[in-house]
This record gives C-alpha cells, structure tokens and sequence, in this order.
C-alpha cells in the first residue's frame, strides 16, 4: 500500500491492518546592477546563503538531509539545486516577443503596483514542462522537470534525469514533501521550514507568484522611477534592498534582491512573455542568477514547454509504504 499525503498537513497514524501506509488526499539589455563574480559550490554549502534563492537552501538542505547528493548517477548535486531553482522559476521555450520602444510617462508608485497588481497571470492551474540548465563551478547540468499548480492549493514537481525520475516535490500551504526515488526515503515538514531554517519570509504563497510570474514584492514603501522602457520600483526594506523592473505592459521583467548585511545578491528575469490558446500572457523563458560569499556565483536557467493554463491537472504524489522516513 502506498501512502498518500492530505491537506492540511498532518502525518497520520499507520492503518491498524497489517499493511503499512497512510492514505493521501490526492528582452532589452539590462543595466548593469552585478559586477562578475567567481562560480562557487552549493551543496557544499548548502545553508550558508541563508537569504536568497531560499527554495534552492531548502530543498538542498533536504536532500542533504536525504543523502542525495552522495549518490546520483552523474555524481553531482547540480540536479538537486536545479529542483530547488524549479520551484522559484518554471517557463516555456519560445522565441522572446520584441520590445517596443515607448516612451513612459511618470507614475506614482502607488500607481504601477495598482496597475501591476491587475495585470497578474491569474491562472488558477499550471502544468507545463521544463528543461533547466544549470551552471556553476561544478560544471553544466541539465536535467528535465515535469510542474503542475493548483492555485492556493499545491505545488507538485517530478526530476528526471536519463528518463529516470530522480525526486519529487509536493509543497502545500502548510507542508512540504520530497521523495527521494534513488534512495526510497521521503522528508515530509511544516511549510514554516523554510522560515525556520532560513528567515526568509517566503512561503507557499511567494513561490506560487514565482511560478506564474507574477511579482513578489517586499517591503512596504516603494520609491518610482523610470530606466529607459522600463518602470522601476525600489524598497529600502529592514533587510533587504529591492528593485522591480515592468514593462509598458505591467509585465515584471526583472527582480533584484539584495542583503547589505552578507553581500549575498539575487536577480530573477522573466523573459519570452507570449499568450496562450486562451489568450493570457506567461513568461517563457526565465533566469536566476545569484551570488553568497558562501557558494560564489551561479546561474540557472528554466525554460517551458507545453504550458497549459486553466486546464485542471491530477497531482499526483504518493509515499510508498517502504519508503523511510527522514527526521
């Protein structure tokens, strides 16, 4: 018998039969804002960049914890960081829409967050293919991701690597998931780890915006202005400094987060932004670069295929009864 996990999360109890198991409820050039940085390693220093990319510190702190890294058939953590980096960035491959030059007129930045807040993908299910690319100093990886949302409600993602599912994630509003397949154990924890672990003030919420593009924004206090096509919002927040980069079209192009206190930068594009069958404009193409004293600098890329919006998907996700738990 299989386990399966439920909503809201709550580890059951082994059914009184003999057999184990629980039963589970089923564009233009940017200006310059990073100097270069040299690559650094992250599994091996996997909790050090405690602030950004936090799903990436998250799901290798898991799989840390699930041993993964010490036996993946390509003898690299890279596969994981690219789980983790998937949760944060998921996109299709098309060809970047051209960008037209229009010259902006000041706003308020109580004016663009109005206008950026009603031009969100408001989608209330995703489910899309990916190939992520990721580079740092262990080398190129790549490796192929399988994602499905349900808005307010799930977030499932299934790794493959040489056609072989590697590991799966399921994230919900108040829990989080991951099998490894490789290893047959399974990490099952309270959404509050991520804050737990890393004091970050993300957690189901933020990263379904991520997922379909749509702006995450920190802080309380914005400051506006104008670069060149774009419309540009700064927080000088307690801890982090931020910019967002829109569109004339109230598209987020480009996310900047920086913490003073550790030197520690993330910088989010979303690029390729085109309609679907039904006409709803999603990013295509996105990229994550990032930089921690700790790890040195690193990229990722994700890019989507097959992306269908508003077209109820099954997650499926079950813990088989052999699986062990990691504590």
């Amino acid at each position: 018998m299989k386990r399966s996990v439920e909503m809201p999360f709550a580890e059951r109890r082994p059914h009184s039969s003999s057999k184990k198991g629980w039963v589970m409820g089923a564009p233009a050039p940017w200006p310059n804002t990073s100097s270069a940085r040299a690559p650094g390693d992250f599994c091996n220093n996997a909790g050090s960049g405690k602030i950004f990319a936090p799903s990436l510190n998250v799901i290798c702190s898991m799989m840390k914890r699930l041993d993964v890294c010490n036996f993946l058939p390509f003898g690299k953590c890279s596969l994981l960081l690219a789980v983790a980096l998937a949760a944060l960035a998921m996109t299709g491959c098309k060809p970047a829409a051209s960008v037209q030059a229009t010259e902006l007129r000041p706003r308020s930045a109580d004016y663009i967050a109005r206008r950026v807040a009603r031009h969100q993908v408001q989608a209330h299910w995703l489910s899309g293919r990916a190939r992520i690319d990721f580079q740092g100093q262990g080398g190129h990886e790549r490796i192929n991701a399988v994602i499905r949302l349900q808005r307010d409600s799930a977030l499932m993602l299934a790794f493959r690597k040489y056609n072989v599912e590697a590991a799966r994630v399921l994230v919900r509003p108040d829990s989080i998931f991951v099998l490894d397949r490789i290893n047959k154990q399974y990490l099952a924890d309270d959404i509050g780890f991520i804050r737990r672990q890393f004091g970050v003030p993300f957690g189901f919420r933020e990263l379904q915006m991520l997922v379909l593009g749509n702006p995450v924004l920190l802080g309380t206090q914005y400051e506006a202005r104008i670069d060149s096509l774009w419309y540009v919002l700064e927080s000088d927040g307690r801890r982090y400094d931020g910019t967002w980069w829109f569109g004339a079209d109230w598209r987020l192009r480009k996310m900047r987060l920086y913490d003073p206190l550790r030197d520690e930068e993330l910088i989010y594009r979303l690029d390729a932004w085109q309609p679907d069958e039904g006409g709803t404009l999603f990013s295509y193409l996105r990229t994550l670069e990032a930089f921690t004293p700790a790890t040195g600098a690193w990229q990722v890329e994700v890019s989507f295929s097959k992306v269908t919006l508003d077209e109820p998907k099954p997650l499926k996700f079950e813990i088989p009864a052999h699986y062990t738990k990691v504590e």
